[in-house]
């Protein structure tokens, strides 16, 4: 995988802060060319993607080439790979930002207890290291910068796994990272491992703008993010942050499906009871409480490509034909007594005849390639002219002759088997009666995933989130009476709901095509709970809702012999 990369010319290689876990190690025999690999968020966490600052030192004549591969790897055996090429020039310094994915189970009651693996090869040397990631139990993964932990942060992480269940203080995970605000990563995708982001106003003022649209982008994807502020008059607009239907009287404020919450600070680093504020109400879901985006449930999903049809008894029918055909007719009439030399030409016909009539059997029953149901929440947001995408799918599959398949953009996937079908309560895991629970799954690029991400004859669940850039937006016109609404999406709409400033919500009375004007209708009341269920209704302010079933509205394609028979899409964002 090709890095994206930052040249710097240094004298040395910047020294990595005492918040961060670094690891250093030589590329050349004269002393000073090294490479640093430090991690961002200390200790890492547990899904998502793993943020990783690579700084090479190369102070020979000549141009080298540093070779990173990351593996993460989860108690139960399944584990994420990847592998980047990195160039350093002579006599330069090249520091690089990497996102190592880490295997992400999309359904689990606590974190997977992970490890995650780091080899550096370089001048033919490799050096190893591994780091335990974070995740105790069903609390949120949360990040604190270090303003505001100073040295205490073993004091939270030692406070929590001793004031939880006693299964907590025995896995010896930590609850919560530290980060240097000014390494947070540019990129969206390095902090979508962690649920809750705290930091100080002064903080988030201090970021660079890179940094500041990767946390906006994270937030809108469903992400926390926390500010404390030691000054009172502190608000969220003099932050520079735009948010969605403006703060709430909790000190909450919405952002796309996610929010940010201003908090006082008294300026002295938080203790070891910090822990307690994210113990109640914010605990990762279990398989029980999981809920998809837009309102549809794991059953309904299930529902849609049913239960797989028993094989049992032709399967068990041709095993039984092969065992009479096999045994007394080959021993008996095909390679009689005087015959049994036939006995190695027979008995391996036989085989394979039987091996293709149970080949044929699974054909006709399952065919190739599988079907499916999509549902997403796409967030529109006209200021960053970007869409942020939240995408769930659930398919059965076939016989597959291929399992590798690429995203039009940089995206974070997660995968499960569906273990049992059972319509009332279904159950995600790793594993199910037909695939190896031990999943491996590669990113060969941002773009581009192979390894077991589909696997023949199962039923398999995947989350995906994305953001891409997008003009599509809805524009309002007319009088306050009699709003019309143009859409400049380049599909057409099932149904549009907007709501206005004084929070009365109106309606499009049918579908809603590309740049045609659409008398909108005041409708005195409307069922928003498919909407809730998927956090798409901001609590106030002009805002609009749609739906479509039309996947060039955002959706991410995956493997192309997966037929899709249903899409759900729900589109919500600001109005300006």
């Amino acid at each position: 995988m090709k890095p994206s990369l930052i040249p710097l010319l240094l004298l040395s290689a910047a020294t990595p802060l005492a918040a961060q876990e670094s690891h250093t190690f030589p590329t050349a025999n004269d002393g000073q060319s090294r490479v640093e690999i430090t991690s961002i968020f200390s200790p890492p966490p547990p899904t998502g993607f793993v943020p990783l600052r690579i700084a090479v030192t190369n102070s020979t004549e000549a141009d080298q080439s540093v070779r990173i591969d990351t593996s993460s790897e989860s108690n139960s055996g399944s584990s994420a790979i990847s592998s980047f090429s990195i160039n350093a020039p002579r006599r330069e310094t090249t520091v690089t930002e990497l996102m190592a994915p880490a295997f992400s189970p999309p359904v689990t009651s606590g974190y997977d207890q992970s490890s995650f693996n780091i080899d550096s090869s370089a001048a033919g040397s490799t050096n190893s290291f591994r780091m335990v990631s974070s995740g105790l139990g069903d609390l949120p993964c949360v990040a604190f910068s270090t303003a505001l932990v100073g040295k205490n942060l073993d004091d939270i992480n030692n406070g929590a796994s001793s004031s939880g269940p006693s299964s907590w203080h025995y896995q010896n995970r930590a609850f919560a990272s530290s980060y240097e605000p000014a390494q947070l990563p540019s990129d969206w995708r390095g902090l979508s491992g962690i649920d809750v982001l705290v930091m100080t106003t002064d903080d988030w003022r201090d970021l660079d703008p890179a940094r500041q649209l990767a946390v906006r982008h994270w937030i809108a994807l469903g992400g926390q993010l926390e500010l404390r502020s030691a000054a009172p008059s502190t608000d969220l607009n003099s932050l520079g942050l735009a948010l969605d239907g403006g703060a709430q009287p909790d000190g909450d404020a919405r952002r796309g499906l996610g929010s940010v919450r201003l908090t006082p600070w008294n300026g002295i680093a938080l203790g070891s009871d910090t822990f307690r504020a994210y113990a109640a109400g914010n605990d990762r879901p279990t398989p029980e409480r999981v809920r998809h985006n837009s309102g549809v449930t794991v059953t309904s999903l299930l529902e849609t490509i049913g239960p797989r049809a028993a094989s049992a008894l032709p399967v068990g029918l041709i095993l039984l034909a092969f065992g009479i055909l096999v045994g007394p007719l080959n021993l008996f009439k095909f390679a009689g007594p005087t015959r049994r030399h036939r006995l190695f030409i027979t008995t391996p016909l036989i085989s394979l005849g039987a091996s293709l009539v149970l080949l044929g059997f699974i054909l006709a029953r399952d065919g190739t390639g599988g079907r499916g149901r999509r549902s997403a929440v796409i967030y529109i947001n006209p200021d960053d002219h970007a869409a942020c995408i939240r995408q769930e799918q659930i398919c059965r599959t076939g016989v597959l002759l291929g399992s590798s398949f690429s995203t039009s953009q940089p995206a974070a996937v997660s995968v499960g088997a569906v273990s049992a079908f059972d319509s009332s309560n279904p159950s995600l895991s790793f594993s199910n009666s037909t695939s190896n629970s031990n999943l491996r799954c590669a990113f060969n690029s941002p773009t581009d995933l192979s390894g077991d991400w589909f696997q023949s004859r199962s039923e398999q669940v995947h989350f995906i989130k994305t953001v891409t850039a997008t003009r599509g937006r809805i524009e309002i016109s007319g009088t306050p009476d009699a709003p019309s609404a143009v859409s400049s999406f380049d599909f057409p709409l099932d149904s549009l709901f907007w709501r206005d400033a004084a929070d009365q919500w109106w309606q499009a009375p049918s579908t809603v095509t590309t740049g045609t004007p659409t008398l909108l209708a005041k409708v005195p009341a409307i069922d928003l709970s498919t909407f809730i269920v998927a956090r798409a209704v901001s609590p106030k302010g002009r805002w609009f809702l749609a739906t479509t079933s039309d996947p060039r509205a955002g959706l991410v394609d995956t493997l192309p012999s997966i037929r899709w028979e249903r899409n759900d899409i729900i589109l919500c964002g600001p109005v300006p």
